[in-house]
């Protein structure tokens, strides 16, 4: 898990070093094209990395016009994260590495290996917030960014 942690990062950077994005970011705005309009922690908490992480990425996003912060009507305590239309014009390129990522690393595996591997990495992803939810951990400071 390690190497392909690692390969996609390298992969990531690389690919969108052109747009001035880190990997983390690229995961926020993969987040936001799918959720828009949420409240910080809760990209924080999906993404899995702490508080202070989410806030710093965030923070990056808005300065370079991705995406803003809005009072929520709801809570005027809260923000919602929304993006900008910048940050809705990155649904393409964010698409298109989606896709050559997972091209390239289903490469070779049938389509039953594909569905029992993601059944699997799912499982794990699960297995991994019940365990941060029952023993807090600082996901962020790992260097967790892809």
């Amino acid at each position: 898990m390690g190497r392909v942690h690692w390969f996609v990062h390298r992969y990531l950077a690389e690919r969108l070093e052109a747009e001035g994005l880190s990997s983390r970011q690229f995961r926020f705005l993969k987040y936001l094209l799918e959720h828009d309009g949420v409240h910080q922690e809760r990209i924080a908490s999906a993404l899995m990395v702490d508080r202070a992480v989410g806030t710093r990425t965030v923070r990056n996003l808005i300065e370079a016009g991705y995406v803003a912060r809005e009072r929520d009507p709801n809570d005027r305590r809260a923000y919602l994260i929304t993006l900008t239309a910048r940050g809705r014009a990155m649904a393409p390129l964010i698409g298109e590495v989606v896709r050559e990522l997972n091209d390239a690393l289903l490469a070779g595996l049938s389509r039953e290996e594909q569905t029992t591997l993601l059944a699997l990495l799912d499982r794990m992803v699960e297995n991994s917030r019940s365990i941060a939810a029952s023993a807090p951990l600082d996901c962020g400071s790992a260097g967790g960014s892809a």
